[in-house]
């Protein structure tokens, strides 16, 4: 390395001849002098060294020193950099130096490994510590290079970028709206020869070739004019009306096109309607979507949230359907599954209306084909669009409530101040989805019921009155705080929208329908007198029901609609197995409260023991519909439908006990008897 260093002439380590001439005279003008210099000093002087600091050997400038006289002066103070590293020994060391070339300090990196030095023969063990450092500046140079070019070319990327967007934009829109523009003028000044250019098959495009359509009949209507100029002069004047409102229609155009919220929010607004006229249903709707827009200074909203009321009739009984649903999706895709579900409800009902044969449907049976009908339209969409929902039917006359709920919020009943939720279970999955049913093997739709008293009210809605972020920042997990805003507002729709309001933001569409039943002013069957009456009657009858049954049926003349002795003829007939009464009374009870599923049971079951099949059927039918897992049942409507040879729906009965008792032995014996 010495000679190595004598052949480069020491470059860049004197600051000139003179101090290059001192360093050669005081350690050899030869690198065998320098060498043998450097041996005899370490021989020589090596015990006379400070033993704490150690030795230290360096580059060519400063080969031999003790390290407490290595020093590089930084500010005020001298740091020593080879005693650090004779202390730390290995790993890396950050510091800085200067070389007597150099004007300024630099930053030096350092790579430390310590080994031992052993010479047996001159009885001599050294402790050393090597290094191998390089200048931070030198080595993030070419880092710095790779990082001004990266910047270069993003520079250029993003100049490229505008550049094409800026001609796509003047190309595909800029372009285009500016012919409309210009040949509108030319028909504003009289010209309506002009025709514009159709470029594909956007909204700009519908715009042009509308424009093309409407200056052709322009066109066609001022042809006609003149030809009827000389004799008709009313009726130029009344086609020049006309084609001035063609003018107008044609501006009108491209900001209805440009406005399709609005005309998205048009077309909810009409599907979305409360067609309920009843004088003991009264409906009321509160619907708030999430998007908001303004459009030729009107506002709107749309949504996936829509409410449907109306007036039906069925078998001749007049009901009040309703509908809650929320469409998957935010703002033009929800309002796009509203749309279609809109749409498809809107049909139904009007053919109800219109076509007997649906008149004449149990509100059951209608219920359940309307729901099959909407999520057979859903499932076509293959999982692209989906929505929960509550539907149902409010019978005007009792008061009675079918409903279906496809994962939407549970419907709340608010009854004496208090609000409570109507089972929480949901029924079926979304319609939309792959499978529309909560258990793989069950393919049947029930149909769930209820009854309203008095001046009870119900609560649809969808899940935007739950998902509201508090003051706090955080979500609402609280199913319950719905039911206490709803009490604290009196179940007011304006009022629970308010209240929701004071809790925090609203994150979602919000949608409620409120049903609120009234019962006609009829006979006080409530009256002590009555009620005592009929508790005489009725301790007579439980002593010996032959005395009384008389009694009991002049008091049923008399009062009708008195539920408990209809209960109590019931049980007389049922012990006595008299169907033909059974029927009468059962029947009766059905029509005041058509929610008992005992009593619908009853009215079957009579009907199925005088072999009246074909009316046995459709109540047990219907009661299939609301319970689909009585096996008695299931057996009973089998042998109606095998008298009735609809043999199809017999094995389908059939089938479905064998999965639920295969063991039943009224099903073998059922087979046996006839051959199945």
């Amino acid at each position: 390395k010495i000679k190595e260093r004598f052949n480069s002439n020491f470059k860049d380590y004197f600051n000139n001849p003179e101090d290059l001439e001192q360093y050669l005279n005081l350690y050899g003008r030869t690198p065998e002098q320098q060498f043998a210099y450097i041996e005899n000093y370490m021989e020589s002087k090596l015990n006379d060294l400070d033993k704490e600091l150690g030795v230290a050997v360096l580059h060519p400038y400063f080969e031999f020193f003790s390290l407490k006289d290595i020093g590089v002066n930084v500010g005020d103070k001298i740091i020593f950099p080879a005693r650090h590293i004779s202390i730390q020994k290995d790993g890396f060391y950050r510091y800085l130096w200067k070389n007597p070339v150099d004007k300024n300090l630099r930053v030096k990196v350092a790579f430390l490994k310590s080994f031992e030095y052993h010479n047996n023969k001159n009885n001599l063990h050294l402790s050393w510590v090597i290094g191998v450092g390089a200048y931070e500046d030198e080595s993030y140079y070419y880092v710095n290079q790779i990082r001004f070019h990266l910047y270069g070319i993003s520079l250029i990327f993003f100049i490229l970028i505008i550049l094409f967007y800026s001609l796509f934009i003047r190309i595909s829109i800029i372009k285009p709206i500016q012919e409309i523009i210009t040949n509108m003028k030319k028909v504003n000044e009289g010209d309506y020869k002009v025709r514009l250019n159709v470029y594909g098959k956007d909204e700009i495009a519908y715009i042009a070739s509308t424009f093309n359509f409407v200056l052709r009949s322009i066109r066609k209507h001022r042809k006609q004019l003149e030809n009827y100029a000389n004799n008709l002069k009313h009726m130029v004047e009344e086609k020049t009306i006309e084609l001035k409102e063609a003018l107008n229609e044609i501006q009108e155009i491209k900001q209805i096109q440009d406005g399709d919220y609005y005309l998205t929010y048009l077309l909810l607004k009409h599907l979305g309607q409360n067609l309920v006229k009843s004088d003991r249903v009264k409906v009321e709707f509160f619907l708030k979507q999430k998007k908001e827009f303004e459009f030729k200074g009107r506002t709107g909203e749309i949504g996936g949230d829509i409410c449907i009321a109306r007036s039906i009739a069925l078998k001749e009984h007049p009901f009040v359907f309703f509908l809650n649903a929320d469409a998957m999706g935010k703002s033009m895709q929800g309002a796009a599954g509203v749309l279609i579900l809109g749409s498809v409800m809107e049909s139904i009902l009007e053919r109800t209306i219109q076509a007997f044969i649906f008149k004449n449907y149990s509100p059951e049976r209608w219920l359940k084909n309307s729901f099959m009908e909407l999520k057979h339209i859903f499932d076509s969409f293959r999982g692209s669009m989906g929505a929960t929902l509550t539907m149902g039917l409010v019978d005007e006359k009792t008061g009675a409530v079918y409903y279906i709920n496809a994962e939407h919020p549970p419907i709340i009943l608010y009854r004496n101040n208090k609000a409570v939720y109507i089972n929480e279970d949901f029924h079926f999955r979304r319609i939309g989805t792959s499978e529309s049913f909560i258990h793989e093997h069950e393919k049947d739709l029930y149909i769930k019921v209820f009854g309203l008293k008095d001046e009870d009210s119900i609560l649809i809605g969808s899940d935007g009155k739950d998902d509201i972020k508090l003051r706090h920042g955080d979500i609402n997990t609280d199913s319950n705080l719905i039911l206490k805003v709803i009490e604290e507002s009196n179940c007011e729709l304006t009022h629970i929208y308010n209240k929701l309001l004071e809790l925090g933001e609203i994150v979602d569409d919000i949608s409620m329908l409120k049903i609120k039943y009234s019962k006609l002013k009829q006979q006080e069957y409530d009256s002590n007198g009555i009620r005592n009456e009929f508790r005489q009657l009725k301790n007579i009858f439980l002593k010996n029901p032959m005395d009384a049954i008389d009694e009991l049926i002049e008091f049923n003349k008399r009062y009708p609609e008195y539920l408990p002795c209809l209960k109590l003829l019931l049980k007389y007939y049922i012990s006595t197995k008299n169907y033909k009464k059974i029927e009468y009374y059962a029947t009766q009870y059905f029509e005041l409260l058509p929610s008992d599923n005992t009593v619908l049971y009853l009215l079957f079951f009579s009907l199925y023991k005088q072999k009246k099949f074909k009316e046995a059927i459709e109540y047990g039918e219907r009661l299939y519909l609301r319970n689909p897992t009585n096996i008695n049942l299931l057996l009973q409507l089998a042998k109606c439908h095998y008298i009735d040879q609809n043999f199809s729906r017999t094995e389908y009965l059939i089938e479905k006990v064998l999965k639920l008792d295969p063991e039943n032995e009224k099903i073998h014996s059922f087979l046996k008897k006839y051959n199945l």
